[in-house]
This record gives C-alpha cells, structure tokens and sequence, in this order.
C-alpha cells in the first residue's frame, strides 16, 4: 500500500512514534534532539516540542485524567523526561 504522508522535517532520525488518544496527532521523538506533533489528515507539522539536550527516544501521547486534552511524555538520552500539554502549546 502505498504511503499517504511522508512526514520528513526532523533533522536527524526519528526513534519512537505514538498517536494521539483520538487519532487525529501523531508524535515523533528524534535525534535532532526534538518532538514533533503531527496532523494525521493533513500531514501537517503542527508543534515542534523542544527543551531537551541530546536525542529523544521515546514519546507517548495521552489523555488526561477526566479530560479530553493531551500530554506528551518524552524520555532523552539527556536523562531527563519532559512533559507537554497539548493544548497550552500555541
């Protein structure tokens, strides 16, 4: 089957991807030392998450307790684990 999207502005490689609860954002974890969220319709870029200093090897995407909001959890090789709330991001 062929590929709907390519998604391709990291600046290095991508090491772990998870969608949103809903399905609609995609998040991808990369060696650029970045996240990035993704509109699934669109293949959009929609966020890039920063603050770590070295690579980022995983990224989950989930829904608050009792909310239909997101959080992003994000693991570096900096040893440190980052939260993101989706919707404070502009």
């Amino acid at each position: 089957k062929k590929s709907t999207h390519i998604l391709s502005e990291h600046e290095e490689g991508v090491n772990h991807c998870s969608f949103s609860p809903n399905g609609t954002l995609l998040v991808s974890a990369s060696n650029d030392g970045t996240c990035r969220v993704w509109d699934v319709e669109s293949g959009q870029c929609k966020h890039v998450l920063r603050g770590h200093t070295d690579r980022v090897r995983w990224c989950q995407c989930f829904s608050q307790f009792n909310s239909s909001e997101a959080i992003v959890a994000t693991h570096s090789r900096d040893d440190s684990c980052r939260l993101f709330e989706l919707s404070s991001i502009k």
